[in-house]
Formats: structure tokens, sequence, C-alpha cells
């Protein structure tokens, strides 16, 4: 599985206004995974990623991200969102912190083995994209999902 084959149209904000805290983060890309009908429970993926974020970091300071990741029962389709904050967050996971820019959020179905397999894929990808210094300038200065999605292409078939 590609990170362009779960990577939502819905779920790509560029520019959000920052967020006061990981929490409120959570809180609306839960619900609007929830409105997407990636999810059956905005409180379940909630939920789902604050158990994730006790079991070990999923913050990357040194490339401005974070990859945070809810696997729940409630997760109907796997799902992929992506937010660029206008102003960086203090991100503080399972004993480390950062500031973020980025923000890659997975959803991953709960009682499917295959789909855990492929959120590791997921994972894999974005971190040998978020290696490369050319790839961190597109996702600062894409304009769009279209073109978001078309650069990750690029990267990718390299």
């Amino acid at each position: 599985m590609k990170l362009t084959d779960v990577l939502m149209k819905d779920m790509v904000l560029l520019d959000e206004a920052s967020f006061s805290s990981k929490e409120e983060l959570f809180r609306e890309m839960a619900k609007r995974f929830c409105k997407a009908g990636v999810t059956t429970s905005e409180e379940a993926f909630y939920h789902a990623l604050c158990v994730r974020e006790e079991e070990g970091p999923t913050v990357f300071a040194e490339y401005d991200l974070a990859m945070p990741h809810g696997i729940c029962d409630e997760v109907v389709q796997p799902g992929v969102g992506f937010v660029r904050l206008k102003e960086p967050l203090l991100y503080q996971s399972c004993g480390e912190e950062g500031l973020v820019k980025y923000v890659f959020m997975l959803a991953i179905e709960g009682g499917n083995s295959e789909a855990r397999n492929e959120h590791l894929q997921i994972l894999a990808q974005v971190a040998r994209l978020m290696m490369h210094e050319e790839f961190r300038q597109v996702l600062a200065t894409t304009a769009s999902y279209e073109s978001m999605v078309a650069e990750i292409e690029n990267f990718t078939t390299e």
C-alpha cells in the first residue's frame, strides 16, 4: 500500500491556525476522521491516539514532524491525514518533545492484522520521504492536495 492510496483529500489541512495543544489537534482530527467515515467513533479514535502516545514517541523534531496513529476497532477503513500548521506546536510524546509544523496522522483498523502491517509500510514511506530536504520543502510550499499527491508520487518513483 502506498501513502497516496490512503492520504485523504478532506484530511489534508494546509496552513491551519495553530492548535493550543496536541490534545486539541487530536480532537479536531478525530472529529474529521469520523465525519469522513474512516471511523465510527470520534471518541474511540481519540482514545486510541492517546494510548499510542504512551507506548512510544511519535515526534521527530529534527524534521518538524509528528506521526501519531490510532489503532482501534472503530476504524472501518485505513486513512491518513496531513496537517501543515501556520505556527509550530510544542508536541510531547512518551517523554520526548519538539516543535512540529507537519503532522501525518494515521487511522488503522484494529482487528485487521493486514492493516496493521500496511500502516508500518506507510510510516516507513513517510520517514523515507522526510529524510529528503527537497520533500520537506514541498510540504512547506504545496498549495493543494493534488500537488502534494503528485510530489509524493514523484519522490516515491525515483
